[in-house]
């Protein structure tokens, strides 16, 4: 495994791309979303804001501390039944861990554009919702700042996992749930190091404490 140094060090030389398949998967996320919308029988809207906790997790993930974090933005409910539902939103969210030595760890404050994209089951005001998300990587603050490098990050700019949640949904529009948000895709960029590849096997996991309210007003109806 290298040490910290060694991968940033390598970070402008490298011939891997920055960008993975994690791309196409964004572009599936959006495309998903699409579709429900043109069979929906009721289209809301809203906004949802709430807490971050947040940390590396993975293989080679060690000493990273939990970070407390924030996320905020625009949500949505396509209706096609009482009970089911889809929800897409779109969010800042603030990820990652507040180590200060590389363990591995992240060592940074992450800030991600999110994209989110939720079937949900509701019964008696209850729901349960699980679905995908892709994310790009907006900016990233390390706590020690000597490790900040103008125009160079280790990290991937795209990321993707799953999304799994609990939660209540009130008639008049609000909503609280728990929610945890597991990446797939690693948080580090791979690197060549004299021909051999490296790849630091960490990735985000997040738990999420979320409010949400849907706007007053629909088009459609569902039965």
């Amino acid at each position: 495994m290298l040490p910290y140094p060694a991968i940033v060090s390598l970070l402008s030389s490298s011939r891997l791309s920055v960008f993975s398949p994690a791309t196409a998967v964004l572009a599936a996320v959006l495309g998903l979303a699409a579709a429900p919308a043109s069979r929906a029988q009721q289209l809301q809207g809203g906004v949802r804001a709430g807490g971050n906790i947040s940390s590396g997790v993975g293989a080679d993930a060690r000493n990273s501390s939990l970070l407390l974090g924030y996320h905020g933005g625009l949500t949505g409910r396509l209706a096609f039944t009482q009970r089911w539902s889809v929800h897409p939103e779109a969010l800042y969210t603030l990820k990652g861990d507040r180590t200060l030595a590389y363990g591995p760890s992240v060592q940074a404050r992450l800030g991600y554009l999110e994209m989110l994209l939720l079937p949900r089951f509701t019964l008696d005001e209850a729901f349960v919702e699980a679905g995908p998300y892709a994310a790009v990587l907006l900016h990233h603050h390390y706590h020690d700042a000597a490790l900040q490098l103008p125009g160079i990050t280790p990290f991937r700019r795209v990321d993707y996992g799953l999304a799994l949640g609990i939660g209540y949904q009130d008639p008049g529009g609000l909503s609280l749930s728990w929610r945890y948000v597991a990446g797939v895709n690693n948080l580090y960029r791979p690197v060549d190091f004299s021909g051999v590849i490296e790849q630091v096997r960490m990735r985000n996991g997040t738990l999420q404490f979320t409010f949400g309210y849907l706007l007053p007003w629909t088009l459609g109806s569902v039965k």
